[in-house]
């Protein structure tokens, strides 16, 4: 049957045979194979000789045979079938198969070799398909800190110490999380360390003024805790009578500065001097007797001797104060020496009298009518008309009414 198998009944067996004797060939069968017929033709009655008769075979179209792919696993060296994507093919018997690679994304396919399609179906074509790799590292502040070849849709997993960032003049520093989100490899990819920023703190800051009666502080925004980095206003307002002198901690800025917190920050104060202002004495002439400078709220003192004012014919004069009366400093001032006149005591020709009654004299004196003569001694008894009185050298011409 040349490898066939008979599959009927009725056909002529194989054996002697009487000539003559109607010949049925059997229907014969090949796995893999369509029968092609008998060689040589089966005669319709036996021959006057021997014969035999052979099957002849074509190979057939149809045969199947098998493709499997299979996927590296994520570890190790096995591969693992992918199998819903097992190819039933078909083929010659005989030929040499056609499998063809699949395209995996992530995977490259190994080199396989083509088989020849056995008549009974059993070809099987194995393709294995290898995991590709990428380059996956870990990034702190710049710095790769794990570094690690992984193969396709492996997930990458950091196994150092947490991630820290030096703090700064701002800021401490937290690591958060990776960034881009940790997920399986499908390309080279680099995580880098996320950090939350803390703004660093200081409290107990205190801006005041040295003392509340010379002027005052305001802090803008005040607030009990103040961030670094943090820009604070401190203005410093005097007091009439006030002006500002200065920061406690030697700062050259003017009555209003910024602040900028940072560790290096302490409190200060701002200190106030009262304002001085000129303080003028004079005398009854206007002389300038004294010219100080006086602090605000302080009392003016006139530290020279005491004012005079001559005297003249009439008055002599004593000091009595000041116009106006001193008082404490609330700006410029001039005060006037004040005196008190007392009138003097005639003597003299000026303490000669005259009266309706007469002239009442003084040791020494002497009356002279207007010849020239000597009325001296009838003084007593001169109650008009106009006469001459000499004192001490000195004449005076006085008129008795």
């Amino acid at each position: 049957m040349n490898g066939g198998t008979i599959t009927s009944t009725g056909y002529t067996p194989n054996g002697l045979t009487e000539y003559g004797t109607p010949l049925v060939a059997p229907t014969v069968e090949l796995t893999g194979y369509t029968f092609a017929g008998w060689n040589p033709t089966v005669d319709a009655t036996m021959p006057d000789k021997n014969v035999t008769y052979t099957a002849t075979w074509a190979a057939a179209g149809d045969t199947h045979y098998t493709v499997k792919h299979w996927q590296q696993n994520l570890v190790g060296n096995d591969y693992t079938e992918v199998t819903a994507d097992e190819q039933d093919q078909t083929g010659a018997t005989g030929s040499q198969t056609a499998a063809i690679a699949k395209s995996y994304t992530g995977f490259t396919a190994q080199a396989f070799s083509q088989e020849t399609i056995a008549a009974d179906g059993s070809t099987v074509i194995d393709i294995y398909y290898d995991r590709q790799t990428f380059e996956i590292r870990f990034v702190v502040e710049g710095t790769a800190v794990q570094e690690e070849t992984l193969r396709y849709g492996a997930t990458p997993d950091y196994k150092g110490a947490t991630p820290t960032k030096a703090e700064d003049a701002q800021y401490t520093y937290a690591f958060d999380k990776w960034t881009p989100e940790i997920t399986t490899v499908t390309a080279a990819q680099d995580y880098t360390a996320v950090f939350t920023a803390t703004k660093k703190t200081v409290s107990g800051l205190t801006f005041t003024s040295d003392d509340e009666t010379k002027g005052t502080v305001t802090v803008d925004p005040q607030q009990s805790t103040y961030e670094y980095g943090q820009t604070v206003t401190v203005t410093a307002t005097p007091n009439e009578g006030y002006e500002f002198a200065g920061w406690s901690d030697g700062s050259t800025e003017g009555a209003e500065r910024e602040v900028t917190i940072d560790e290096n920050t302490e409190s200060f104060t701002a200190l106030f001097t009262a304002k001085e202002y000129l303080i003028t004495f004079l005398n009854w002439d206007g002389a300038e007797l004294q010219a100080t400078e006086v602090a605000y709220g302080q009392m003016p003192e006139y530290a020279g001797e005491a004012p005079t004012k001559p005297e003249d014919e009439t008055y002599t004069y004593t000091f009595a104060g000041w116009s106006p009366e001193i008082t404490t400093v609330t700006g410029e001032a001039t005060y006037t020496a004040l005196f008190t006149q007392t009138e003097k005591t005639p003597t003299g020709i000026e303490a000669v009298e005259i009266t309706e009654n007469g002239i009442i004299g003084v040791p020494g004196m002497r009356v002279y009518d207007l010849t020239g003569k000597d009325v001296t001694n009838a003084m007593d008894h001169l109650y008009q008309g106009t006469f001459i009185i000499v004192v001490d050298g000195k004449t005076k011409k006085v008129m008795i009414p």
